[in-house]
């Protein structure tokens, strides 16, 4: 198993090593197939944890929750393989991660929220693809015809989706993810938690370095240096420095674009990334009595959804879990103080069957100093970007959620970033796979 350290670690380069910055799925699948690769690898992450924006905790009683990404779609191909390669297992979960049934005033009904997506999906059918490229995805739902109850109900689900005010989704970002796919679908998670797909790819690898927060990346001819802070080293910060032939740079947008890079990165790659609109969104778990029936419940005046859903053994995990995505749900909820209780009292309403047990846990994904945001959200501007976010700057790559394109903001975005990234080291380094 390869050490998970905070101690500060110097490494000079050598023809075939490579230093992947951020040990969330996308830095960690860079790395898991650079070591596959026979390449000498070593990651350095600046939280005490690995696995990132994936995050899996035990809420009273033990049953496993998700406070960061937690759905698996049938069609994530890189993140079914790789967690079969890994031999961790997928649970069904039993619900649909689209079809909730709406909670509040202007609720439209499964049936009527089912014929709007038909009216919506053929309405983008038939648009000129001048006029998509200018269309935001709230301005698109403002012209489908319909009843006010099943436009609020689509915007109420889709700000949360998005984590973002609507009119600064570009539509074309919003079809790319299915928004409009009307089919019932089933969804997956980690049965033992996501993150346990980090925690599996990190102890196959040699190095792994926690609490080595990055500040620096300096190419100088055949060498790239990655400087940065041990905030928890002895008697103070304490400092690294890790030198490879290559690196991955495998962090949220909002992260990378505080870095130092020298040299610079070109102007349109750095106003790319540092103009990249970011989703607002947190989540909250908390344990049940009882175990609860299955469940997909859309508030409408956040808004934000919860659900309970199955776990590893076809029987409902014993929490009930909630999201809410965007800024207005935020200063509703007030998630920035830190205090579950507003958000809480809404989920006892909405589910006036379930007991709570134990203290519930919150994240607040804005205000962690590793992320600043949820997922990217991509405008219309972002959208043109898009090639530009992963273009390597001569021995830097870039990996991550925002660089995978229409998978951005999912795990198997993060996860195919990070092997193509990987791809990229490999052919630049001449190296052959296997």
């Amino acid at each position: 198993m390869g050490p998970l350290t905070a101690q500060p670690k110097d490494r000079s380069s050598s023809p075939g090593s490579v230093v992947v910055v951020g040990a969330g799925l996308a830095g960690l699948a860079a790395a898991f197939q650079l070591h596959q690769h026979g390449l000498d690898v070593v990651v350095v992450e600046a939280r005490d944890r690995v696995g990132g924006r994936v995050r899996s905790v035990r809420v009273a009683g033990g049953a496993v929750a998700e406070l960061g990404a937690e759905w698996i779609e049938r069609d994530d191909d890189a993140l079914q393989a790789l967690a079969k390669r890994l031999g961790v297992p997928l649970a069904l979960a039993g619900i649909d991660y689209r079809r909730r049934r709406a909670v509040g005033s202007l609720a439209a009904s499964i049936d009527e929220q089912e014929a709007f997506l038909v009216r919506a999906a053929a309405l983008r059918s038939y648009l000129d693809p001048a006029e998509e490229r200018e269309l935001t995805l709230g301005r698109f739902i403002d012209l489908v015809p319909g009843t006010n109850s099943q436009r609020a109900t689509l915007r109420a689900r889709l700000q949360g989706t998005f984590a973002q005010d609507l009119d600064l989704v570009a539509l074309r970002s919003a079809g790319a993810k299915g928004t409009f796919d009307l089919y019932p679908a089933d969804y997956y998670r980690v049965a033992e938690g996501n993150q346990t797909l980090a925690t599996e790819m990190a102890a196959r690898l040699p190095e792994v370095h926690l609490g080595h927060v990055v500040e620096e990346v300096r190419q100088d001819g055949e060498q790239v240096t990655v400087h940065g802070a041990l905030p928890g080293a002895s008697g103070g910060a304490g400092r690294f420095r890790v030198e490879g032939a290559a690196a991955v740079m495998a962090l949220p947008a909002p992260i990378v674009a505080d870095l130092a890079f020298a040299p610079g990165l070109v102007p349109d790659q750095h106003r790319a990334i540092r103009e990249l609109p970011m989703g607002v969104a947190s989540k909250l778990v908390v344990a049940t009595e009882e175990s609860p029936e299955p469940r997909a419940l859309q508030d409408m005046e956040v808004p934000f959804w919860c659900y309970a859903a199955l776990g590893g053994n076809d029987r409902p995990r014993e929490v009930l879990t909630s999201f809410a995505g965007s800024p207005q749900a935020q200063v509703t909820l007030r998630t920035a103080t830190g205090d579950p209780g507003p958000w809480l009292a809404r989920l006892r309403e909405m589910n006036p069957d379930l007991t709570f047990r134990g203290d519930p846990l919150m994240a607040a994904w804005a205000g962690d100093p590793f992320a600043r945001g949820s997922y990217s959200a991509f405008d219309n501007a972002t959208v043109d970007r898009i090639p530009v976010l992963a273009e390597p700057a001569g021995r830097v790559f870039f990996a991550g959620e925002h660089t995978a394109g229409s998978w951005q903001g999912t795990m198997e975005g993060a996860v195919r970033s990070g092997q193509r990234a990987a791809a990229e080291v490999t052919a630049f380094l001449g190296r052959r796979p296997g």
